[in-house]
Protein backbone atom coordinates (compact mmCIF):
# COMPACT_ATOMS: atom_id res chain seq x y z
CA UNK A 1 0.00 0.00 0.00
CA UNK A 2 1.58 3.07 -0.83
CA UNK A 3 1.48 6.68 0.92
CA UNK A 4 -2.10 7.56 -1.35
CA UNK A 5 -3.44 4.03 -0.07
CA UNK A 6 -2.54 4.19 3.72
CA UNK A 7 -3.62 8.02 3.96
CA UNK A 8 -7.47 7.02 2.25
CA UNK A 9 -7.02 3.98 4.35
CA UNK A 10 -6.26 6.57 7.27
CA UNK A 11 -9.44 9.07 6.40
CA UNK A 12 -11.76 6.17 5.43
CA UNK A 13 -11.18 5.61 9.41
CA UNK A 14 -11.98 8.77 10.88
CA UNK A 15 -15.31 8.73 8.86
CA UNK A 16 -16.12 5.09 10.43
CA UNK A 17 -16.07 3.17 6.86
CA UNK A 18 -15.86 -0.38 7.21
CA UNK A 19 -13.73 -0.96 4.72
CA UNK A 20 -9.66 0.33 3.47
CA UNK A 21 -8.64 0.14 0.05
CA UNK A 22 -5.00 -0.65 -1.08
CA UNK A 23 -3.91 1.45 -4.45
CA UNK A 24 -4.80 -1.66 -6.30
CA UNK A 25 -8.21 -1.47 -5.59
CA UNK A 26 -8.54 2.16 -6.03
CA UNK A 27 -10.06 3.33 -9.56
CA UNK A 28 -7.95 5.04 -11.89
CA UNK A 29 -8.34 8.59 -10.93
CA UNK A 30 -6.06 12.14 -12.28
CA UNK A 31 -2.94 13.20 -10.30
CA UNK A 32 -4.72 16.15 -10.00
CA UNK A 33 -8.06 14.09 -8.19
CA UNK A 34 -5.27 12.07 -6.06
CA UNK A 35 -3.43 15.52 -4.87
CA UNK A 36 -7.15 16.52 -3.95
CA UNK A 37 -8.10 13.29 -1.96
CA UNK A 38 -4.99 13.84 -0.19
CA UNK A 39 -5.09 16.59 0.71
CA UNK A 40 -8.92 16.17 2.12
CA UNK A 41 -8.35 13.18 4.01
CA UNK A 42 -5.24 15.10 5.67
CA UNK A 43 -7.43 17.77 6.47
CA UNK A 44 -9.87 15.13 7.47
CA UNK A 45 -7.50 12.98 9.95
CA UNK A 46 -6.11 16.17 11.61
CA UNK A 47 -9.49 17.42 12.69
CA UNK A 48 -10.41 14.21 14.10
CA UNK A 49 -7.65 13.87 16.37
CA UNK A 50 -7.35 12.42 18.95
CA UNK A 51 -9.99 9.22 18.83
CA UNK A 52 -10.70 9.13 22.52
CA UNK A 53 -14.19 10.13 22.36
CA UNK A 54 -14.81 7.89 19.24
CA UNK A 55 -13.98 8.52 15.52
CA UNK A 56 -16.08 10.47 13.90
CA UNK A 57 -16.38 13.14 17.05
CA UNK A 58 -14.50 16.75 17.37
CA UNK A 59 -13.52 17.10 20.72
CA UNK A 60 -11.34 19.57 20.45
CA UNK A 61 -14.15 21.91 19.70
CA UNK A 62 -13.47 24.94 22.11
CA UNK A 63 -16.83 26.15 24.37
CA UNK A 64 -16.48 29.97 24.58
CA UNK A 65 -15.25 31.06 28.17
CA UNK A 66 -16.02 34.40 29.77
CA UNK A 67 -13.06 36.82 31.27
CA UNK A 68 -13.29 35.08 34.62
CA UNK A 69 -13.98 31.59 33.84
CA UNK A 70 -10.45 32.20 31.83
CA UNK A 71 -8.68 33.61 34.59
CA UNK A 72 -9.64 30.79 36.36
CA UNK A 73 -8.41 28.21 34.65
CA UNK A 74 -4.88 30.56 34.53
CA UNK A 75 -4.74 30.34 38.05
CA UNK A 76 -5.84 26.81 38.85
CA UNK A 77 -5.11 25.22 35.72
CA UNK A 78 -5.77 21.74 37.22
CA UNK A 79 -8.31 20.78 39.80
CA UNK A 80 -8.45 17.54 41.67
CA UNK A 81 -11.58 15.35 42.05
CA UNK A 82 -12.22 12.32 44.09
CA UNK A 83 -14.17 9.00 43.88
CA UNK A 84 -14.64 5.62 45.30
CA UNK A 85 -11.65 2.75 44.75
CA UNK A 86 -14.88 0.68 43.42
CA UNK A 87 -16.35 3.22 41.15
CA UNK A 88 -15.84 0.51 38.10
CA UNK A 89 -16.11 1.65 35.24
CA UNK A 90 -16.56 5.32 35.93
CA UNK A 91 -13.27 5.54 37.28
CA UNK A 92 -10.57 2.66 36.74
CA UNK A 93 -7.42 2.36 38.58
CA UNK A 94 -4.63 0.37 36.47
CA UNK A 95 -1.68 -1.59 38.27
CA UNK A 96 0.23 0.93 36.19
CA UNK A 97 -1.64 3.82 38.55
CA UNK A 98 -2.99 5.49 35.61
CA UNK A 99 -7.12 5.89 35.96
CA UNK A 100 -8.95 5.01 33.26
CA UNK A 101 -12.95 4.88 32.89
CA UNK A 102 -16.47 6.83 31.91
CA UNK A 103 -14.95 10.27 34.09
CA UNK A 104 -11.81 10.26 33.32
CA UNK A 105 -12.77 10.38 29.78
CA UNK A 106 -15.17 12.71 30.25
CA UNK A 107 -12.53 14.62 31.84
CA UNK A 108 -9.99 14.53 28.69
CA UNK A 109 -13.36 16.09 26.95
CA UNK A 110 -13.40 19.14 29.45
CA UNK A 111 -10.03 19.40 29.01
CA UNK A 112 -10.18 19.94 24.85
CA UNK A 113 -13.03 22.11 25.16
CA UNK A 114 -12.09 24.09 28.03
CA UNK A 115 -8.46 23.93 29.05
CA UNK A 116 -9.26 23.27 32.78
CA UNK A 117 -7.14 19.96 33.51
CA UNK A 118 -9.21 17.19 36.02
CA UNK A 119 -7.00 15.07 37.83
CA UNK A 120 -8.61 12.06 39.72
CA UNK A 121 -7.96 11.03 43.37
CA UNK A 122 -9.40 6.99 44.18
CA UNK A 123 -9.75 6.23 47.72
CA UNK A 124 -12.42 5.07 50.35
CA UNK A 125 -15.55 6.77 48.95
CA UNK A 126 -16.08 7.77 53.18
CA UNK A 127 -12.94 9.29 53.41
CA UNK A 128 -12.46 10.87 49.86
CA UNK A 129 -16.13 12.84 50.64
CA UNK A 130 -15.01 14.15 53.88
CA UNK A 131 -11.32 15.23 51.98
CA UNK A 132 -13.60 16.99 49.65
CA UNK A 133 -15.68 18.51 52.20
CA UNK A 134 -12.44 19.72 53.98
CA UNK A 135 -11.42 20.83 50.57
CA UNK A 136 -8.41 18.86 50.35
CA UNK A 137 -9.67 17.59 47.30
CA UNK A 138 -11.69 20.37 45.19
CA UNK A 139 -15.39 17.80 44.38
CA UNK A 140 -16.58 14.82 43.77
CA UNK A 141 -16.87 12.50 40.55
CA UNK A 142 -19.58 10.47 40.22
CA UNK A 143 -22.09 11.23 42.91
CA UNK A 144 -25.83 10.93 43.34
CA UNK A 145 -28.29 13.96 44.37
CA UNK A 146 -27.84 14.29 48.12
CA UNK A 147 -29.27 17.29 49.72
CA UNK A 148 -26.99 17.71 52.54
CA UNK A 149 -23.86 18.49 50.12
CA UNK A 150 -25.56 21.59 49.03
CA UNK A 151 -23.71 23.15 51.97
CA UNK A 152 -20.29 22.44 50.51
CA UNK A 153 -20.44 22.01 46.86
CA UNK A 154 -22.42 22.96 43.97
CA UNK A 155 -23.32 20.33 41.49
CA UNK A 156 -22.73 19.91 37.84
CA UNK A 157 -25.58 19.50 35.23
CA UNK A 158 -26.04 15.75 35.35
CA UNK A 159 -24.21 13.17 32.89
CA UNK A 160 -25.70 9.78 33.51
CA UNK A 161 -28.58 8.92 34.06
CA UNK A 162 -29.39 5.11 35.69
CA UNK A 163 -31.76 3.37 37.91
CA UNK A 164 -31.20 1.33 40.81
CA UNK A 165 -31.24 -2.39 40.77
CA UNK A 166 -31.72 -4.85 43.32
CA UNK A 167 -29.14 -7.66 43.14
CA UNK A 168 -29.15 -11.15 43.96
CA UNK A 169 -27.38 -14.51 43.55
CA UNK A 170 -27.66 -16.38 40.71
CA UNK A 171 -30.97 -18.66 40.74
CA UNK A 172 -32.31 -16.23 43.09
CA UNK A 173 -32.58 -18.54 46.31
CA UNK A 174 -34.24 -16.29 48.95
CA UNK A 175 -37.48 -15.57 46.17
CA UNK A 176 -36.71 -12.03 46.24
CA UNK A 177 -39.10 -10.95 42.78
CA UNK A 178 -40.54 -7.10 44.41
CA UNK A 179 -40.17 -5.16 47.32
CA UNK A 180 -42.39 -6.83 49.48
CA UNK A 181 -40.09 -9.37 49.43
CA UNK A 182 -37.34 -7.24 50.94
CA UNK A 183 -38.93 -7.92 54.20
CA UNK A 184 -36.82 -9.14 56.74
CA UNK A 185 -34.22 -9.13 54.57
CA UNK A 186 -30.15 -8.85 54.95
CA UNK A 187 -28.95 -6.06 52.67
CA UNK A 188 -25.22 -4.95 51.74
CA UNK A 189 -24.82 -1.31 50.75
CA UNK A 190 -21.36 0.52 50.90
CA UNK A 191 -20.66 2.85 53.83
CA UNK A 192 -20.98 6.47 53.37
CA UNK A 193 -23.03 5.66 49.89
CA UNK A 194 -25.55 8.52 50.16
CA UNK A 195 -27.37 7.52 46.97
CA UNK A 196 -28.43 3.90 47.37
CA UNK A 197 -29.08 4.61 51.19
CA UNK A 198 -31.73 7.21 50.38
CA UNK A 199 -33.30 4.71 47.87
CA UNK A 200 -33.47 2.10 50.23
CA UNK A 201 -35.15 4.33 52.65
CA UNK A 202 -37.78 5.27 50.48
CA UNK A 203 -38.42 1.29 49.18
CA UNK A 204 -38.49 -0.47 52.40
CA UNK A 205 -37.65 0.34 56.08
CA UNK A 206 -37.65 -3.78 57.00
CA UNK A 207 -34.77 -4.72 56.48
CA UNK A 208 -31.14 -5.39 57.79
CA UNK A 209 -28.44 -3.12 56.94
CA UNK A 210 -24.43 -4.22 56.61
CA UNK A 211 -22.00 -2.07 55.59
CA UNK A 212 -18.95 -2.73 53.52
CA UNK A 213 -16.49 -0.03 52.73
CA UNK A 214 -16.36 -1.12 49.11
CA UNK A 215 -19.25 -2.23 46.11
CA UNK A 216 -16.73 -4.67 45.28
CA UNK A 217 -17.27 -6.12 49.00
CA UNK A 218 -21.03 -5.65 48.98
CA UNK A 219 -21.26 -7.59 45.78
CA UNK A 220 -19.42 -10.49 47.49
CA UNK A 221 -20.99 -10.69 50.24
CA UNK A 222 -24.40 -11.80 48.23
CA UNK A 223 -22.40 -14.78 46.43
CA UNK A 224 -21.06 -15.65 49.58
CA UNK A 225 -24.54 -15.38 51.03
CA UNK A 226 -23.37 -13.13 53.88
CA UNK A 227 -26.66 -10.92 52.99
CA UNK A 228 -29.33 -11.13 50.30
CA UNK A 229 -29.36 -8.85 47.97
CA UNK A 230 -27.56 -5.46 47.37
CA UNK A 231 -28.64 -2.22 45.12
CA UNK A 232 -26.21 -0.78 42.13
CA UNK A 233 -27.17 0.67 39.23
CA UNK A 234 -25.58 -0.37 35.50
CA UNK A 235 -22.24 -1.00 37.15
CA UNK A 236 -22.83 -3.80 38.80
CA UNK A 237 -21.91 -6.27 36.44
CA UNK A 238 -18.51 -4.17 35.18
CA UNK A 239 -17.64 -4.81 38.62
CA UNK A 240 -18.60 -8.55 39.01
CA UNK A 241 -16.78 -9.05 36.08
CA UNK A 242 -13.50 -7.57 37.74
CA UNK A 243 -13.91 -9.38 40.83
CA UNK A 244 -14.66 -12.88 39.21
CA UNK A 245 -18.43 -13.10 40.52
CA UNK A 246 -20.93 -11.90 37.44
CA UNK A 247 -21.84 -15.53 36.86
CA UNK A 248 -22.70 -16.03 40.60
CA UNK A 249 -25.45 -12.90 40.51
CA UNK A 250 -28.26 -11.31 38.79
CA UNK A 251 -30.09 -8.64 38.84
CA UNK A 252 -34.30 -9.14 40.05
CA UNK A 253 -36.17 -5.93 39.33
CA UNK A 254 -35.36 -2.03 39.45
CA UNK A 255 -36.25 0.61 42.59
CA UNK A 256 -36.93 3.97 42.74
CA UNK A 257 -37.03 6.50 40.32
CA UNK A 258 -33.86 6.65 37.96
CA UNK A 259 -31.17 9.38 39.11
CA UNK A 260 -28.93 11.33 37.74
CA UNK A 261 -24.98 10.62 38.31
CA UNK A 262 -23.07 14.44 38.28
CA UNK A 263 -19.72 16.01 39.28
CA UNK A 264 -20.02 17.69 42.76
CA UNK A 265 -18.01 20.68 43.31
CA UNK A 266 -16.47 23.10 46.32
CA UNK A 267 -19.04 26.10 46.16
CA UNK A 268 -16.16 28.74 46.50
CA UNK A 269 -15.21 28.38 42.95
CA UNK A 270 -18.50 29.63 41.14
CA UNK A 271 -16.71 29.85 37.93
CA UNK A 272 -15.56 25.64 38.46
CA UNK A 273 -19.49 25.15 37.83
CA UNK A 274 -19.79 26.66 34.93
CA UNK A 275 -16.62 25.65 33.37
CA UNK A 276 -17.24 22.46 34.00
CA UNK A 277 -20.97 22.88 32.46
CA UNK A 278 -20.69 24.63 29.49
CA UNK A 279 -18.28 21.65 28.67
CA UNK A 280 -20.67 18.83 29.38
CA UNK A 281 -23.15 21.11 27.38
CA UNK A 282 -21.74 20.72 24.53
CA UNK A 283 -21.73 17.12 24.16
CA UNK A 284 -23.91 16.07 21.36
CA UNK A 285 -26.46 13.40 22.17
CA UNK A 286 -24.41 11.36 19.93
CA UNK A 287 -21.26 11.61 22.29
CA UNK A 288 -23.48 11.01 25.10
CA UNK A 289 -24.60 7.67 23.58
CA UNK A 290 -21.39 7.05 22.77
CA UNK A 291 -19.20 7.29 25.73
CA UNK A 292 -22.14 5.34 27.67
CA UNK A 293 -22.26 2.31 25.36
CA UNK A 294 -18.14 2.41 25.57
CA UNK A 295 -17.92 1.80 29.28
CA UNK A 296 -21.91 0.34 30.50
CA UNK A 297 -22.85 -1.19 26.98
CA UNK A 298 -22.51 -4.40 28.00
CA UNK A 299 -24.93 -4.22 30.90
CA UNK A 300 -27.89 -5.81 28.14
CA UNK A 301 -26.10 -8.62 27.63
CA UNK A 302 -24.92 -9.09 31.10
CA UNK A 303 -28.36 -8.64 33.12
CA UNK A 304 -30.95 -11.59 33.84
CA UNK A 305 -33.56 -9.14 34.29
CA UNK A 306 -32.71 -7.53 30.54
CA UNK A 307 -33.10 -10.94 28.91
CA UNK A 308 -34.21 -13.78 31.15
CA UNK A 309 -33.95 -17.47 29.76
CA UNK A 310 -36.35 -19.09 29.23
CA UNK A 311 -36.65 -22.94 30.37
CA UNK A 312 -37.43 -24.87 27.77
CA UNK A 313 -38.82 -28.85 28.19
CA UNK A 314 -37.12 -31.81 26.14
CA UNK A 315 -40.08 -31.82 23.33
CA UNK A 316 -39.65 -27.82 23.09
CA UNK A 317 -35.95 -27.94 22.67
CA UNK A 318 -36.03 -30.77 19.96
CA UNK A 319 -38.52 -28.51 18.09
Amino acid sequence: MNKLGFMLCMGLTAVHSATCFAESQLPDVSRDTQNLAIAAVTDDADTAKPFWLGSNLHPENKVTLTQQERRFIEKHPEVVLAGGSSFDPYLIENEDGTITGHDAELARYIYQRTGLKIRFEIGNWALMQQKARLRVVDGLSAAGFSQDRLKDFNHSVPYLKFTAMVIVSKGNPKGIFDVDDLAGKRVALQRGNKLFQGILAKTTSDVEIVHYDSLQEALTAVTSHQVDFTLLDNAAFYLARKVGVDRLIESSFSVGEPFDIMFWLRNDWPELRSIINKALNSLSEQEKWQLREKWFGFVSQSSPSAAREIELNTEESAY
